[in-house]
């Protein structure tokens, strides 16, 4: 990776892409001094426990990072491979995955455009509600973008995310799909 890149666009759908490919990209990811806007797409592949965490934590180095776009639905969680995201949040292991890269996502407050696809992946209410308290730190984000169709959200926790985004000065468009 060059480090005068500001827009990375990354595409690999069912490529069986796992954890070491995916620590390796996220390796140099930190050197991108510039980047600006991160896209990637790594729907359908095996990306486990160690890779989502290690792209967490590299992007949580992105100092510029205004535009953030993760398409991350079925792949493979938890130590031995055996958690499929689609399983549910109900899975411990997928719970600390998710939890761990909200953690992370909570420091990117560069960000102004988000977008976040968990499309079919079972989340919680919890999992909700740690992803609006992760999203309100985003001080400078003004458009957000959630899919979460294909969940068991419940209508009281749709109305907590509407009213915690409500609050959000800044953020201007929102898309969210139930």
């Amino acid at each position: 990776m060059c480090d005068n890149n500001i827009f990375l666009y990354i595409k690999n759908r069912y490529n069986q892409i796992s954890d070491e490919e995916i620590c390796s990209l996220s390796e140099g990811l930190p050197k991108c001094t510039s980047l600006e806007s991160f896209f990637i797409e790594l729907i359908y592949n095996k990306v486990g426990q160690k890779g989502i965490s290690a792209l967490s934590k590299a992007l949580s180095q992105c100092h510029k990072l205004s535009d953030l776009c993760l398409q991350i639905s079925d792949n493979v969680f938890g130590s031995e491979g055996a958690c499929i995201l689609g399983d549910g949040l109900e899975n411990q292991s997928v719970k600390q995955v998710v939890k761990e890269y909200l953690d992370y996502l909570k420091n990117c407050t560069t960000i102004e455009n988000l977008a976040v696809y968990l499309y079919n992946s079972k989340t919680s209410t919890q999992g909700i509600i740690d992803l609006s308290n992760a999203i309100v730190n985003l001080v400078n984000l003004n458009t957000l973008r959630l899919d979460l169709r294909n969940n068991n959200i419940t209508d009281p926790v749709k109305y907590e995310l509407k009213e915690i985004l409500d609050s959000m000065q800044k953020l201007v468009n929102q898309e969210i799909d139930y």
